[in-house]
């Protein structure tokens, strides 16, 4: 008889700890697989080594923002990026799930606008902010990130990353009503639609990663919580402050593992 195996029978014990963990904002037996879902940051805490499932989507990228007056369009946010990551070996130890947020969307009041601000970082990479089209004629390039932000007045979208996005819309039309939207992660933004959002079967098949729609149609709403959607952009007639684009939506973490592996 091995040793190891002797010395197990003799103690009636494993000489290395089973596997077990915790952490996350609710934990969910969904068939074979135990779930840990993070909406904001916290630790994932493994006790043994275990085999795991990870889904991450980072923060969505903000819509553009401009306070001219007169006609103008801002661009979508690209979404998050979503990557997913099968059969990853864990090792014992308390592991950090930092959620990204969105990014902010504001105007300057000392400036005619700005690109609003990309969204924050986790395992996958930040949305690209969508740009603005002013009175005045100018037009910008969208922000890369995991999906790009839109661009504006004939100005190509942000480009996105292989694997985790898509790029945003280039912007052929040079009215000033019009600027392009975000990339998502299913697929590259459009003239108004943001591009699609990606479902993953392999977890809740929640759709993830949208990207901001750009104007007219953009309303200038947020990105939904924790879906890693970027925000919409905005066009409105008017006085400013009327050409806020949305925040982006921030991002989520969902660990899986077999539920079987519980304590082998």
């Amino acid at each position: 008889m091995p040793f190891a195996t002797n010395i197990r029978a003799l103690i009636g014990t494993k000489l290395s700890d089973p596997f077990t963990a915790t952490g996350g904002s609710s934990t969910t037996v969904v068939g074979d697989y135990t779930y840990h879902t993070y909406t904001s940051s916290a630790t994932f805490t493994v006790t043994g080594n275990g085999i795991i499932d990870l889904l991450c989507v980072a923060g969505g990228g903000g819509g553009g923002s401009t306070m001219t007056g007169g006609y103008n369009a801002t661009a979508g946010g690209g979404a998050g990026g979503m990557r997913v990551s099968m059969n990853y070996q864990i090792g014992a130890g308390t592991h950090t799930a930092s959620i990204g947020a969105g990014g902010t969307s504001a105007y300057d009041g000392a400036a005619t606008g700005l690109i609003a601000s990309g969204g924050a970082n986790n395992a996958a990479n930040k949305g690209g902010a969508g740009a603005y089209h002013n009175e005045g004629g100018d037009g910008y390039r969208g922000r890369d990130g995991g999906s790009g932000g839109g661009g504006a007045n004939g100005r190509t979208g942000g480009d996105g990353i292989a694997g985790q996005g898509n790029n945003g819309y280039h912007t052929s039309d040079g009215n000033m009503s019009y600027s392009g939207s975000g990339g998502g992660a299913g697929g590259t933004g459009g003239q108004q639609t943001g591009g699609a959002g990606l479902a993953d079967s392999n977890f809740f098949g929640i759709t993830f990663a949208r990207g901001g729609d750009g104007a007219p149609q953009g309303s200038g709403q947020a990105g939904q919580v924790n879906t890693g959607n970027g925000g919409y952009g905005k066009a409105q007639s008017g006085q400013p402050p009327f050409y806020i684009g949305g925040n982006g939506g921030s991002g989520m973490i969902i660990i899986r593992y077999l539920t079987s592996q519980i304590g082998t």
